[in-house]
C-alpha cells in the first residue's frame, strides 16, 4: 500500500515540475522578448537565470539527464551575461532564443516519456559551450594580468620586511575568492611583524 502511495506521490510532484517548466519557459520567453527589443534591465537577465536554473534544479531531482545535461550549459552561459561576462548582442539573443526553443523541446518530451532525440539541440549545445568557453578564456587572460611582487632590498632580505602589493581582480568575488579572508591568512603567517 505505502509503494502505491509512494508511486502516486512521486507522480504528483512531477506533473507540479512540469508545470512549474511550462511557467519557467513562459518568463523565459518574455523576458527574451525584452532583451530582443532592446528595453531589457539587470531584473529580466536575473529573472531568465532563476527560471532556467529551477528548471535545471527539478531536472536534475527526477533523473531527466539529458535535459540536466542541456540547461546546465544554458544557466552556465546565462550566468555570464547576467554578470557581465559576456555583451548581450543580437547573436547571442538568437542563440538564448534557439536554446530556450530546444529546452522547450526537451521539457516537453521528458514530460511525456517520449525518446528523445540524439541531435535534439546538440547544435545550439555546442554554440552555448563554445561562447561559455570563450568567456572563460577571456576571464583567464584579464586575471593573469597582475601586477609583480617586488624583489626585496637588501635591507629587506636582511630581515628588515617585504612589501607585497595586493590588488583584487574585479572576478575575485565573483568567482567566490574573499580578499579579506586572504588577508587574514597573510596576517597568520607572518606574525606580529605584519604591518598593514
Amino acid at each position: 500500500m505505502s509503494d502505491t502511495k509512494d508511486i502516486e506521490g512521486f507522480e504528483h510532484l512531477r506533473a507540479v515540475y512540469f508545470e512549474e517548466c511550462q511557467e519557467l519557459l513562459a518568463v523565459v520567453d518574455e523576458r527574451l522578448l525584452r532583451l530582443d527589443a532592446g528595453d531589457y534591465d539587470q531584473e529580466d537577465l536575473n529573472a531568465i537565470f532563476r527560471a532556467v536554473h529551477s528548471i535545471k534544479g527539478g531536472s536534475g531531482a527526477f533523473g531527466l539527464t539529458e535535459l540536466s545535461s542541456f540547461v546546465h550549459t544554458f544557466e552556465n552561459v546565462l550566468d555570464k551575461i547576467r554578470s557581465d561576462e559576456l555583451k548581450v548582442d543580437v547573436q547571442k539573443v538568437d542563440l538564448l532564443f534557439r536554446a530556450k526553443d530546444a529546452l522547450t523541446d526537451l521539457v516537453n518530451l521528458s514530460q511525456h516519456q517520449e525518446p528523445i532525440p540524439d541531435d535534439l539541440g546538440q547544435e545550439v549545445l555546442q554554440e552555448l559551450k563554445t561562447l561559455a568557453s570563450q568567456a572563460q578564456a577571456k576571464d583567464a587572460s584579464a586575471d593573469t594580468k597582475t601586477t609583480p611582487i617586488r624583489a626585496p632590498s637588501t635591507a629587506q632580505a636582511l630581515g628588515q620586511g617585504w612589501q607585497l602589493d595586493f590588488t583584487p581582480s574585479e572576478t575575485l568575488a565573483k568567482a567566490g575568492g574573499e580578499p579579506l579572508y586572504c588577508l587574514q591568512q597573510l596576517v597568520k603567517l607572518a606574525g606580529p611583524h605584519l604591518v598593514i
